[in-house]
C-alpha cells in the first residue's frame, strides 16, 4: 500500500521508528516494470532500486525480491498488457499521466 502514500519517506522512517531492535519490515508493492497503464489511486510506483534506495536512508540492510507468477499467470499478463497498449494507442497525448491522479477518489477513503 505504499504506493497510495503521499509521504513514503516519512511512513518508511515511522515503520522503522516503531520496529523493536532487529525487527524486520516485509513491504509489497506494485513493481513499475509490470505495471500496464496509469494507476490513477496510485500516488507513485516503484522500480525494485528506488525502492530500495528509499528503504536504505532508515535501514541498514534491505534485500528485495521479485514476485511472479507462473507461466499461465505470466501469458495472462502478456495478453492483457497487449490489449492495454491496443486502447491507449489512441492516448496520443498521454492523458493519462497529464491529468492529476487526485481527480479519481481512491475508493479506499
Amino acid at each position: 500500500m505504499i504506493e497510495h502514500i503521499e509521504n513514503d519517506d516519512l511512513f518508511i522512517k515511522e515503520a522503522h521508528r516503531v520496529l523493536k531492535p532487529g525487527g524486520k519490515l516485509l513491504l509489497t508493492t506494485v513493481n513499475k516494470t509490470f505495471s500496464l497503464t496509469r494507476n490513477p489511486w496510485h500516488v507513485r510506483e516503484y522500480y525494485a532500486d528506488g525502492l530500495k534506495s528509499l528503504m536504505a536512508n532508515y535501514f541498514p540492510k534491505v534485500e528485495t525480491r521479485g514476485i511472479h507468477g507462473n507461466d499461465k499467470v505470466m501469458t495472462y499478463y502478456e495478453q492483457n498488457k497487449e490489449s492495454v497498449k491496443k486502447l491507449t494507442r489512441f492516448d496520443i497525448f498521454n492523458l493519462q499521466y497529464r491529468l492529476p491522479a487526485d481527480s479519481c477518489k481512491c475508493p479506499m477513503t
